[in-house]
């Protein structure tokens, strides 16, 4: 099984030694019998693209659910992800920041890009240039 940081490295474009994707769809299957957080994690992923899976945007969903409920905050992140798109679920900004801010709140820098986005373009919050950079540069200080 995987821990949890490698839930964040797995999702993280600078990742050097893996990627989800190189894990096989049996060992995942077996980490979500075991309750694995990163195993939930990468099994929404895969629903969320297709991958080895019958795309399903409802199974993603459920399984980001089930790895956020179990301690992995990258699933949060996508669980914004889905808010902001409409995939699978009603459009809505509002539980879409709310998602972002908690994955934020543990340094994932995706959810502080995203955050960054929406207050960029308005999108469910008054525009501000200010709070889009403090989000920006938010979340290339964590990245280093």
């Amino acid at each position: 099984m995987l821990n949890k940081q490698q839930c964040t490295d797995l999702t993280s474009e600078d990742s050097p030694t893996m990627t989800w994707g190189d894990i096989p769809l049996e060992h995942t299957t077996e980490g979500v019998a075991n309750n694995d957080p990163v195993s939930h994690f990468l099994m929404g992923l895969r629903f969320r693209d297709g991958d080895e899976v019958k795309q399903s945007y409802k199974e993603a969903k459920k399984y980001f659910e089930s790895a956020e409920a179990l301690g992995c905050v990258n699933a949060k992140d996508e669980l914004g992800m889905l808010y902001v798109k409409g995939d699978g679920v009603a459009q809505c900004f509002d539980t879409a920041r709310k998602y972002f801010m908690e994955a934020a709140s543990h340094n994932v820098p995706s959810a502080c890009e995203h955050l960054g986005g929406m207050y960029y373009n308005g999108d469910g919050v008054k525009k501000n240039f200010k709070k889009a950079a403090k989000w920006f540069f938010r979340s290339k200080a964590i990245q280093g």
